[in-house]
């Protein structure tokens, strides 16, 4: 796995993410996808593909999981125990609705509770561990 954080070469970054921020099938999956100055991408690859990331961004009170995609859910599960097995703040993340395995996978394996619904969107918050 990759990690960026800070101040890391942006043009290998954007070369191995580029296509998840510019082509519209992904564009769709992650509609809010960005990349800001504080946040932390954790990339998996096979064979020179990415199969699953996840970007947060940490304060001193919360890390707020911004996206995470996979191809299978194990994948995500792997990344997603990276970051919080470091952690015991409270974490928060929202999820497309449709996305019922991340869903199930945030709120089962990991503990976190719904605290919003919208008509596309989970809201989900786990407290401190």
């Amino acid at each position: 796995m990759k990690i960026y954080r800070g101040d890391y070469d942006r043009k290998e970054f954007y070369s191995i993410m580029g296509k998840f921020f510019a082509e519209p099938e992904y564009q769709k999956l992650m509609p809010y996808l960005n990349n800001s100055s504080n946040d932390t991408w954790i990339i998996k690859e096979t064979d020179g593909e990415v199969i699953a990331f996840l970007s947060y961004s940490e304060s001193k009170e919360l890390i707020n999981i911004k996206s995470c995609y996979y191809h299978k859910i194990s994948d995500a599960k792997q990344i997603v125990t990276k970051i919080l097995k470091r952690n015991t703040k409270p974490c928060k993340t929202i999820i497309l609705k449709e996305n019922s395995k991340l869903i199930h996978l945030f709120m089962k394996d990991f503990k976190f509770q719904q605290t919003k619904e919208t008509k596309n969107y989970i809201f989900l918050r786990r407290e401190s561990q």
